[in-house]
């Protein structure tokens, strides 16, 4: 008896050993092939020697491997006939880099060996984790504090948190997240960013990673209020002008010029 015993466990360290031309075939409690009359003898090397055929079940076993073992098996009926052909499926062990291994096995019962049910691992691209941080559970723009705005953001592994300064607001540091101020006179902000509105030039005061912004309008002459050019964020007085043919009144009457006149210091 205890010769039997030990050549029953020798066949058991043979059936199990790795093959040189596949990748981390092992033995996996979680994984194979089960169920009344079905042998399960998940050999690579063997499977290969006497013949396998792939078993086109539903999902046909694990994808995307970069690791893998192959679940061997057959379903011995009562008749023998039908059940004498063997089949495999790949069960991952390790997946490529951007894909996750699947913790649950997949259960299919197969189409050719009827009596078999088998379990395999696959693996899934990873498109970023599912559950937001509780700073920000929800994937749109939402209120917080400190006159932010805060979303989830799900494309990366680690799902994380992302801000921007609420609506007539503007980013007034470069930390993260950042510091808002109140949208100051005469100019126009947006979640953030901050533009100077025409007829002003801009002034950015700095303080280590703080930024203010003053926009100061444009000069006048006579009563008639200087301007800029359109869509320009100048930081220089000089930028300001009169327009040409703009009719300008004083004491002494009214006259234009014949060119833009530029502000001078």
């Amino acid at each position: 008896m205890q010769n039997k015993f030990i050549k029953i466990l020798s066949f058991l360290t043979v059936l199990f050993l790795y093959n040189s031309g596949a990748q981390a075939v092992s033995a996996m409690v979680s994984v194979g092939a089960t169920g009344t009359n079905c042998v399960d003898f998940s050999d690579e090397s063997t499977c290969n020697t006497i013949g396998c055929v792939l078993d086109r079940t539903s999902g046909i076993g694990g994808q995307n491997c970069s690791g893998y073992e192959l679940i061997c098996y057959r379903s011995e009926t009562s008749g023998g006939a039908t059940g004498s052909t063997n089949y495999y499926v790949k069960s991952c062990t390790s997946c490529p880099t951007g894909y996750t291994l699947s913790i649950t096995p997949k259960s299919v019962k197969s189409k050719y060996a009827s009596a078999c049910t088998v379990k395999f691992k696959t693996c899934t691209k990873t498109t970023g984790g599912t559950v937001c941080p509780s700073n920000c559970p929800t994937t749109s723009w939402t209120n917080t504090t400190s006159n932010r705005q805060v979303r989830c953001v799900t494309t990366s592994k680690v799902p994380s948190c992302e801000y921007r300064c609420q609506k007539n607001y503007y980013k007034t540091s470069t930390l993260n997240p950042p510091t808002c101020t109140a949208c100051p006179r005469y100019a126009t902000c947006s979640y953030g960013d901050i533009l100077c509105n025409r007829g002003t030039w801009r002034t950015n005061t700095i303080n280590g990673l703080y930024t203010r912004v003053t926009c100061t309008p444009c000069p006048s002459l006579d009563g008639v209020q200087g301007t800029t050019a359109p869509n320009t964020q100048t930081v220089y007085i000089t930028a300001c002008y009169i327009p040409a043919n703009t009719p300008i009144t004083n004491s002494i009457g009214t006259y234009i010029f014949k060119e833009n006149c530029n502000y001078s210091n």
